[in-house]
């Protein structure tokens, strides 16, 4: 038929599939990626889809989801299983001669995949990038990154700049030793391990993470396209939750755990084998960008983080026991990533390279604060009427989400 988005044509007595649509194939959680280039095979092998390739010149957009994957098994082994999906999807398309483009859909947290964008494409650059790139943005990072002229020219520049030279093969960084890779591996199996013992298998983790952060109050805000839960479920369990809300909820809290929670003992462990460990670990980061950047966003994410405030939090959380117990978990993690970030970088503080962005953090913290405890307080008196649909309760409604919005304005971050 001659009409519709997708028509058959014969040329020569053969089929041909006029297309007027883009299949895009979207790899998100962990598994997803690590299948990525076993299901893009057999797609590439569907004969109806070898047709649909031709009529758009053999082109293939992929998208890659950044929070799910970082929801699923934590920042470590996420920020890994993209690089290595990227790599071998881009493999599988040289092998199949398509021309790849990656649609990158990150947030504005490095839980979400954020950060420096011209350093991530630069990172994770591979030998058939053709200098195609397509990437999402969200609120408060067009606000940010866009709101004003001279820096939205600032930022765009960057980023062409990194694609150009992604693009050219002679400045495309060297493939990393074998040693390289074969350290991520291993301490990706462990933070996953780590990671997951925490927030899929502790069965008391639900429990604090509803009370030690307003996720039951963001759950209530008319944002974003999708619904926090998904379809026909309600505030329940981790699962079912969206993984914009699950960090937006640690940002507010101060935990920001989604951006460092498993990279502390992920790299002990790794370290602690040999000085030899030690010295890859430092070698890696001088001389891989991949790695290179990866550390700076922990490092980022580190120096977001504010225990002071989070104990606040913490100490909202019933039975006492639990709280006390998750939360020192929490810091004891927080203390091992922060004292190998170091050690890494061979530094004494972090941010050492990057004055102004900790001058930031320095500035906004004790600002923030009078905030923190009034959203806790909020959050008290919410709770104690027990009744959920009750009018009095109702009426603080408004305060709370007043306050979730004004620590998003402060911290630039919605999750």
């Amino acid at each position: 038929k001659d009409e519709g988005l997708v028509r058959w044509t014969y040329k020569d007595d053969k089929p041909l599939l006029e297309s007027d649509i883009h299949i895009v194939p979207l790899f998100e959680t962990i598994d997803d990626l690590e299948r990525s280039q076993d299901l893009m095979r057999q797609l590439f092998e569907n004969e109806v889809y070898q047709l649909h390739l031709k009529s758009h010149g053999d082109f293939q957009e992929i998208m890659l989801g950044y929070s799910d994957s970082n929801k699923d098994g934590g920042y470590l082994p996420a920020y890994w299983s993209l690089h290595e999906g990227q790599r071998r999807l881009a493999e599988i398309c040289v092998e199949y001669g398509i021309r790849l483009r990656f649609f990158h859909g990150r947030g504005g947290t490095v839980g979400r995949g954020g950060g420096r964008a011209n350093r991530s494409i630069q990172s994770g650059s591979y030998p058939s990038f053709n200098g195609s790139i397509r990437f999402t943005e969200q609120g408060e990072v067009i606000s940010y990154r866009y709101g004003l002229l001279p820096i939205a020219h600032r930022h765009l520049e960057q980023i062409v700049h990194a694609t150009l030279l992604a693009a050219d093969g002679k400045s495309a960084p060297p493939s990393p030793p074998i040693e390289f890779p074969e350290a991520m591996d291993e301490m990706t199996a462990v933070a996953e391990a780590f990671y997951r013992e925490l927030v899929n298998h502790n069965p008391d983790f639900w429990t604090f993470y509803t009370q030690a952060t307003p996720i039951a109050h963001i759950s209530r805000l008319p944002i974003a396209s999708r619904p926090v839960f998904r379809p026909g479920k309600e505030l329940v369990g981790l699962e079912n939750l969206r993984a914009i809300p699950w960090n937006f909820a640690w940002v507010q809290s101060r935990y920001v755990l989604p951006g460092w929670y498993g990279v502390g003992t992920a790299m002990t462990e790794f370290a602690s084998k040999s000085p030899v460990h030690l010295a890859r670990l430092q070698s890696m980061y001088r001389d891989w960008p991949f790695f290179r950047n990866m550390i700076d966003n922990v490092q980022w994410e580190l120096s977001r983080a504010h225990l002071e405030t989070a104990t606040l939090y913490a100490k909202r959380v019933k039975p006492r026991e639990v709280a006390e117990r998750l939360h020192t978990q929490i810091i004891a993690e927080y203390d091992r990533t922060k004292a190998l970030v170091l050690q890494v970088i061979q530094q004494e503080e972090l941010l050492g390279h990057a004055s102004a962005p900790k001058r930031m953090i320095t500035l906004r913290n004790p600002a923030v604060m009078p905030l923190t405890k009034l959203q806790v307080l909020l959050m008290n008196i919410w709770d104690s009427y027990g009744d959920e649909e009750s009018e009095a309760r109702q009426e603080w409604h408004p305060a709370v989400l007043l306050s979730l919005a004004g620590i998003a304005a402060a911290m630039q971050s919605t999750g």
